[in-house]
């Protein structure tokens, strides 16, 4: 069996694409998400929690990071 290698990228475009791995509809988020490495193929975070458990941690810091810093201060 082929190891799963996945990637953090900048995804800029919203789109609720299928899971790369199972299928399942990924949420439409802008901003870091999990992908295939070598492709813009999206990840969900079940999936990502599979075969990348730490890069799921790291996205969920920055985004609660992001959300801390937007409460705080306002806007970008």
């Amino acid at each position: 069996m082929k190891k799963v290698v996945l990637v953090v990228k900048d995804n800029n475009c919203a789109s609720n694409d299928p899971c790369a791995l199972c299928g399942k509809r990924t949420d439409p988020s802008c901003g870091p998400e999990l992908f295939l490495e070598g492709t813009w193929s999206l990840v969900c975070h079940e999936c990502g929690e599979k075969h990348a458990p730490g890069l799921v941690r790291l996205l969920d810091l920055a985004r609660n990071a992001e959300e801390y810093y937007l409460a705080q201060w306002g806007t970008h």
